[in-house]
């Protein structure tokens, strides 16, 4: 069995926790550098942006309205409660998102290492205020 699944749900990224200078000026540009695999070529990566009202949907909910709410940035004190900054990739192929967790880690403007994951299907089903806890607790073990 794999330990990294190979690419599930539709392409997008989810975030919580980036201002909005660090999704434009960090954030994007890695990730489309990541997902291009570095070639030069241009790759368009639908971002999400999570907000308070988004934490009671589900997962699979969240990623079905990529195409309306790419790049939507929520209102002033609506952002998603994270406890530092997050993504969940959604139709990566597994050494693209680990390319791009890797650029995130590294990146001279991120001030706080993120928390990232992949979606998978037993997920889908999961409030994002689940999920969201269970990665932040994963992440915590992780880092000690």
């Amino acid at each position: 069995k794999d330990l990294v699944p190979a690419a599930f749900g539709p392409l997008g990224v989810v975030v919580a926790g980036w201002t909005d200078d660090e999704l434009e000026t960090v954030v994007a540009p890695v990730l489309e550098d990541s997902f291009a695999g570095g070639d030069g070529s241009a790759a368009t990566v639908p971002v999400r942006v999570l907000d308070k009202a988004d934490m009671n949907q589900t997962l699979q909910e969240v990623l079905e309205s990529l195409p309306e709410m790419d790049s939507v940035l929520p209102p002033v004190g609506d952002e998603a409660p994270v406890a530092r900054p997050m993504v969940i990739f959604s139709g990566w192929p597994p050494e693209r998102m680990l390319a791009a967790v890797r650029q995130l880690r590294i990146h001279p403007q991120v001030q706080r290492s993120a928390m990232s994951a992949m979606a998978v299907p037993r997920a889908m089903g999961k409030q994002m205020n689940q999920l969201v806890e269970e990665i932040e607790s994963d992440f915590n073990l992780n880092e000690n």
